[in-house]
């Protein structure tokens, strides 16, 4: 299988990248002039080094969850493979951050239904994250709790019946009647083991402690 060279894949990353700086800047110009002039340089200094702190955390995370996997890729390559999920982060979600699994295909042949759970457990513990962000504002938002409740049991019901294959398997037996269900059923149990290593106690209790900090 031909895989994207090293030299293309740069390329394609750093314009992806250059294009959604000109967009956001064509869009929001003036408004981002307007504010950026009221900013004293060393607050314009500290901005832009929380955001790289931001960043590499953010792909020390991504970087966790690959070598989880023994999906291991040259540090360059994993970096800008990274960084094309941030060009994704206008979309719902941040669903366009799939973006990455794809990348990873075609540059190194790493199957997308074994690294598409990577980009899933990285917005999963982001919610974590947030949640428990939340919580030391809890006191003063009280009409909130139920919100943030209802959030983690939402998400750890989720962690249980992905890293359950008793209860996975159940699940999908269900919805196997579906026909885009049926007819993936393998990768989709493929997708439930790849979750049960990246969704175990010390791997959560990592990632959602990057992910408070970020």
């Amino acid at each position: 299988m031909k895989y994207l060279s090293s030299k293309n894949f740069a390329l394609f990353i750093i314009f992806g990248i250059a294009v959604f700086i000109i967009l956001i800047f064509i869009g929001e110009y003036g408004s981002v002039a307007e504010s950026l002039s009221k900013l004293n340089p060393e607050i314009i200094f500290v901005l832009v080094a929380l955001t790289f702190l931001n960043i590499l955390i953010r792909f020390v995370k991504w970087e966790y969850f690959l070598r989880k996997l023994d999906i291991r890729i040259p540090t360059r390559s994993s970096f800008l493979i990274f960084l094309s999920g941030i060009t994704m982060a206008i979309t719902p979600g941040k669903v366009g951050e799939i973006l990455k699994s794809y990348l990873l295909k075609q540059s190194h042949g790493v199957k997308v239904r074994k690294s598409i759970m990577v980009v899933f457990t990285e917005r999963l513990t982001d919610v974590l994250g947030v949640a428990i962000l939340s919580l030391a504002g809890l006191s003063a938002f009280l009409i909130h709790a139920y919100a943030l409740v209802f959030v983690f049991v939402l998400v750890f019901a989720l962690i249980f019946v992905l890293t359950s294959e008793k209860y996975f398997l159940r699940l999908v037996n269900l919805s196997g009647r579906l026909p885009i269900i049926g007819r993936y059923k393998k990768h989709i149990m493929e997708a439930q083991e790849t979750s049960r290593k990246l969704l175990t106690f010390r791997s959560l209790s990592i990632s959602t402690s990057m992910s408070v900090f970020s």
